[in-house]
């Protein structure tokens, strides 16, 4: 076919037809492989199952995002409420052993008037008032105790106070770090959207390719009759 003696044409067939092979010899097809590349339906398909694939991976991604988030909530709420637990009965206990200092106060007052209202008495009642005085140190000892009791849950209410501040703080950052995650979610879609996008482009244009180059390799063949000659 490409030895056609045609006058003024002959030479530059052949020209075309070396062109062809050389063309095709570069790329490494065949006329079977550029009729399959011509309906790439394959690639298409790949590229919706690529797709799909990376929704699925999305919507995986983002499920474990919000059941991440779920979770953390869930323990920094049991946390708060166990530690509100522990704050109301501390609270209570605090305000039970104020209570035990004011009657032990009132008890200690009692007992020293008592005592001093009787030591000008007899030397019988000398043994009684040393007993009473005995018995305001002991309330003393209790009033003592009592008040360092109140201080020691003074400060374990404070460092309750503390680690809540600290869970309320982790609470921010976890609800920051989510943000970030269904940001980066986000981002990832489009890149994909792109690249999808991209490689429908870059098949569009070789199917155009192969499609030019088909039918020109078809006109570059066709047998010349004698009527075209003459």
């Amino acid at each position: 076919m490409c030895s056609v003696n045609k006058p003024n044409t002959g030479s530059q067939l052949r020209r075309d037809c070396g062109k062809q092979s050389t063309t095709a010899s570069k790329n490494g097809t065949s006329t079977g492989s550029r009729k399959r590349k011509a309906f790439p339906a394959s690639d298409e398909e790949l590229l919706i199952d690529e797709n799909k694939r990376a929704k699925v991976r999305a919507e995986q991604t983002s499920a474990e995002l919000d059941d991440f988030r779920e979770k953390k909530f869930k323990e920094v709420e049991d946390l708060n409420a166990s530690v509100t637990e522990e704050n109301a009965a501390l609270t209570q206990r605090i305000s039970e052993l104020q209570n035990d200092k004011a009657v032990a106060e009132c008890e200690k007052e009692k007992w020293m008037v008592y005592g001093k209202s009787w030591k000008g008495k007899a030397q019988e009642w000398e043994a009684y008032g040393l007993s009473q005085e005995v018995e305001v140190a002991r309330l003393n000892g209790k009033d003592t105790r009592a008040q360092l009791d109140i201080d020691a849950l003074g400060k374990r209410y404070d460092e309750l106070e503390a680690t809540k501040t600290v869970l309320s703080n982790r609470n921010v950052v976890l609800e920051e770090l989510v943000e970030e995650y269904r940001k980066d979610l986000a981002e990832s879609k489009l890149r994909q959207a792109r690249i999808s996008r991209a490689r429908g482009e870059r098949l569009t244009k070789v199917d155009t390719r192969l499609a030019q180059a088909e039918g020109y390799y078809r006109r570059a063949v066709t047998p010349v009759s004698d009527d075209d000659v003459y």
